[in-house]
């Protein structure tokens, strides 16, 4: 399973494209008895986005909780319930308001190839009603 997105686009509809496929992914994944269900939540401190901006508090949530694993390591889904659903909701307050959209779309990338690495690890077969392959 591979993505493929325009790169022609403007970063923050890029954004939005990459979250709605991720949306459709974790919903897939949600859906699978693979994964154990869990209800703990992504959220971002809102001290965090009062002092330094939406986009410092979406990276360093993401780096200082280890909630899905290292990026450099690699993401990990091996859960699904509300920390899938936090995440895209966060991700969605965040796309339109944040200051380095940059940094978001390297995020929305690492989450799809956890999702894709999820499939993989599941024997899962997902077809995209938005993505092409």
């Amino acid at each position: 399973m591979s993505f493929t997105f325009a790169e022609d686009i403007p970063p923050v509809v890029l954004a939005q494209a990459k979250l709605s496929v991720l949306r459709e992914l974790f919903t897939a994944l949600s859906g699978s008895d693979r994964f154990p269900l869990r209800h703990n939540s992504f959220d971002l401190d809102p001290n965090d986005v009062a002092d330094e901006g939406w986009t410092y508090a979406l990276n360093r949530r993401f780096e200082a909780s280890n909630c899905w694993g290292l990026k450099r390591n690699g993401l990990v889904i091996s859960e699904c319930g509300g920390k899938l659903d936090s995440t895209l909701d966060t991700l969605q307050r965040v796309i339109p308001v944040a200051e380095d959209i940059g940094i978001v779309n390297l995020w929305l990338n690492a989450l799809l190839d956890a999702a894709r690495n999820a499939f993989n690890r599941s024997s899962y077969v997902f077809i995209s009603k938005t993505a092409s392959a």
